[in-house]
């Protein structure tokens, strides 16, 4: 299934693929809620990318809603991409995600963040 504001990604309910991404990686986008709503349902797709994707790029930019269980998964996402011989950023976080994490004392450096390009990169 594909989504009509970003033709050529990957529509998986809560998230998106998309293959488009800059700097060449595959990216997951996580749209809606990090909750423990949809925790599990995330945790399932983003396993299947992170064995698809060895520089695994999480976009958090249209998270809107974030609670611990979200933030969890982000972390245990990470240790697993590193577990299957890859790595996993994250990028564009969104200010719930960022309130999350300040409200419970976690500072976001713990997760590698994509903040720029690489050099040479358009």
């Amino acid at each position: 299934m594909t989504n009509d504001s970003n033709p050529g990604a990957e529509s998986l309910g809560q998230a998106l693929i998309d293959p488009a991404a800059p700097i060449g990686l595959d990216c997951f986008k996580i749209i809606g809620p990090l909750t423990v709503n949809t925790a599990e349902e995330l945790r399932l797709r983003l396993l299947d990318y992170l064995r698809q994707s060895k520089q695994a790029v999480v976009d958090l930019a249209a998270v809107d809603t974030c609670d611990c269980a979200g933030l969890q998964l982000l972390i245990a996402a990470q240790k697993s991409a590193a577990a299957m011989g890859g790595s996993l950023q994250v990028r564009d976080i969104a200010l719930p995600v960022s309130d999350t994490a300040t409200r419970i004392g976690l500072n976001l450096n713990c997760l590698s963040v994509q903040t720029a390009l690489p050099s040479g990169t358009l």
